[in-house]
C-alpha cells in the first residue's frame, strides 16, 4: 500500500531543517580545497543536486527541455537551488524557486551570491499547493524529487496548470512506487512513513489528466539510478556531498533507497506534461 496520509508542513520543515547549512557547506568547500572567491555552480553540484542521478540527471532533463533565456521558469521545491543554478549557468535563464524549507531558501540565496547568480535566480519560501504566481505566466516549471512529500497530487497539478502559459510544460522527476507493499524507512525525503506521500505513476497520470494537462512523455530511470548508486558506493565520500543535507542518517537513507530501487519497489520516474495551447 502507498502512504496516504498527508505529511504536515510543520513535520516537513522539521525534517529538512538545517540551520547550519551555510557553515557546513563553507567548511566542506574549504576541506575540498575550494576558496569562496573562486567557486562555480558546478563545484557545488555534489551538495546541491538532491535527487537520484545528481548532476547527470539534471543535465539529461534540461537538455531534453531545451530552455531558452526568454522563458519564465519555475523550480517547485527548489531546495538550495542546484538545478536553478544549472539553468542560469548553462542556458542563461532567469529562474524563480519555491521551497517549504526556510533553511534551504536562506542557504540557496547565499550560494547564489557566491557564484554571482543572484541577479538571475530568485528563491522564496512557500508551498507548491499555493504558488504566489500569476495565472498563465510560467513557460516551464519543473520539480525534482518533490512529490514524495505532497499527498495531494491533484491540487499540485491543478496549481501548476493554473500558472503555466498555454503550451507551457511541466517536468516531473520523482521517486514513485512501482509495486504494492510497504516501503522501508528512513528514506532521503522521510525518516518515517508519516512524512512520505509516495504515489504510483498511475496516480501522477490521473492527476495530470484531471488538471487538463497532457502527458507528453514518461521514462523510468531505474537503470540510471542503479549505475548512480553503484558508482557512489565504489568511491569514498568527500567532504562536500548530500550527507550535509540528509544529516546523521544519510548513509541509511541512501542505502535504503538504493535497495528498494534495485528490488523494483521504487523507481525514479520522469514525466513531462504540457498545458494545451489555446
Amino acid at each position: 500500500m502507498m502512504d496516504m496520509d498527508a505529511p504536515s508542513d510543520h513535520g516537513l520543515r522539521q525534517h529538512y531543517a538545517r540551520p547550519e547549512l551555510v557553515a557546513a557547506i563553507t567548511d566542506a568547500l574549504a576541506a575540498s580545497g575550494y576558496a569562496l572567491t573562486d567557486i562555480t555552480s558546478t563545484d557545488l553540484s555534489p551538495v546541491d543536486e538532491f535527487h537520484v542521478g545528481g548532476a547527470r540527471a539534471t543535465t539529461t532533463l534540461f537538455q531534453k527541455l531545451a530552455p531558452t533565456p526568454d522563458m519564465t521558469i519555475l523550480d517547485i521545491g527548489c531546495g538550495i537551488g542546484g538545478p536553478a543554478r544549472h539553468l542560469a549557468t548553462h542556458y542563461g535563464c532567469t529562474v524563480t524557486g519555491v521551497d517549504l524549507s526556510e533553511d534551504y531558501i536562506t542557504c540557496g540565496q547565499v550560494l547564489n551570491q557566491w557564484v554571482a547568480l543572484d541577479d538571475r535566480i530568485t528563491l522564496h519560501t512557500g508551498s507548491a499547493l499555493s504558488l504566489q504566481i500569476a495565472d498563465d505566466s510560467i513557460d516551464l516549471a519543473y520539480m525534482l524529487h518533490v512529490g514524495m512529500n505532497i499527498a495531494d497530487k491533484a491540487s499540485l497539478m491543478q496549481e501548476v496548470g493554473r500558472v503555466l502559459t498555454p503550451g507551457g510544460r511541466f517536468a516531473i522527476y520523482d521517486i514513485m512506487q512501482r509495486q504494492d507493499g510497504t516501503p522501508h524507512y528512513p528514506l532521503p525525503w522521510a525518516e518515517h512513513a508519516g512524512l512520505s506521500a509516495l504515489g504510483t505513476p498511475s496516480n501522477y497520470r490521473k492527476a495530470i489528466e484531471n488538471a487538463d494537462l497532457q502527458l507528453v512523455s514518461e521514462i523510468d530511470h531505474t537503470e540510471m539510478a542503479i549505475e548512480f548508486f553503484t558508482a557512489a558506493a565504489a568511491k569514498p565520500a568527500g567532504p562536500l556531498g548530500l550527507h550535509i543535507l540528509m544529516g546523521p542518517s544519510a548513509g541509511d537513507k541512501a542505502r535504503s533507497l538504493a535497495r528498494q530501487i534495485k528490488s523494483g519497489i521504487l523507481a525514479p520516474i520522469e514525466m513531462i506534461a504540457q498545458k494545451p495551447p489555446q
